[in-house]
């Protein structure tokens, strides 16, 4: 195993060890109040038919999306033929769209999420890895402006633990995972709506994945104030979306070594 292959084989191990979730989460904030809510454990959520509307309204894609929570099928055309295989006829089919209606009101909480294997790796050695975020220059410009002029900085394991006790709480089926980015006729996209999985809300068409969203997802009616209220997350840290260019992130390990 070169060296290369040393360093892939860690990032391997580490993002196995975190059930191929990232190891920190980012909240955008529009304002310090709200990112003040965010380490309080007040996460607030819109709808699918929030993000539907907002695309309608505005005529922007992007945070809205006409498409959210519908699984749509191109199925394009029926062709007959007779038996000797000749041509009988062709019917055009066009776009198939199905949702659940009980899915409109369910909220969704969205960060920023990135695997490691997805970060700019600045060094990786036998004790630790230290990395950047992978934005390009050009992202960092305009990383107030689209996301939010404040960030806070979550941890996913203290994230995870606040929700495990929040499920216990409420009873709420819920999940939270990274975002899956593909065309909307895949057939893993298409089972997930026809079987009812709940993980149908992380699926969202390619041209988003620059978002490189993570969804928390819990299934119950949107509360009226719009926040899911879990533990306080006491080590979530708030600084400017402007100085994340200027960050660097280490996260330090010990493997256990097999007998």
């Amino acid at each position: 195993m070169d060296i290369d292959e040393k360093k892939q084989h860690i990032l391997n191990q580490l993002e196995k060890a975190n059930n191929n979730m990232p190891y920190l989460f980012f909240k955008f904030c529009k304002t310090r109040q709200y990112a003040e809510d965010v380490c309080k454990g007040m996460l607030y959520a819109n709808t699918p038919q929030y993000f539907r509307d907002l695309e309608t309204r505005t005529g922007k894609r992007g945070q809205g999306d006409i498409h959210e929570l519908i699984s749509e099928i191109d199925a394009q055309d029926i062709v007959v033929y007779g038996d000797n295989g000749k041509l009988i006829d062709k019917f055009e089919l066009g776009k198939e769209q199905t949702f659940y209606p009980s899915d409109s009101d369910v909220p969704i909480v969205c960060f920023v999420g990135i695997g490691i294997s997805e970060m700019n790796i600045l060094d990786v050695n036998s004790t630790r890895i230290t990395f950047k975020l992978p934005f390009t220059d050009e992202e960092y410009c305009n990383i107030s402006e689209k996301f939010g002029k404040y960030c806070v900085i979550i941890s996913s394991h203290e994230l995870i633990k606040a929700l495990n006790n929040y499920h216990k709480e409420n009873g709420f089926q819920q999940v939270l995972g990274s975002v899956r980015y593909c065309k909307p006729n895949t057939p893993d996209r298409i089972n997930a709506f026809d079987d009812g999985l709940i993980e149908r809300f992380l699926y969202k068409n390619e041209e988003f994945s620059y978002q490189r969203e993570c969804r928390l997802v819990v299934m119950r009616k949107i509360p009226d104030d719009h926040y899911i209220c879990v533990n306080k997350l006491e080590s979530s840290r708030i600084i400017d979306s402007k100085d994340l260019s200027k960050m660097s992130f280490q996260i330090s390990f010990k493997f256990t070594e097999k007998a």
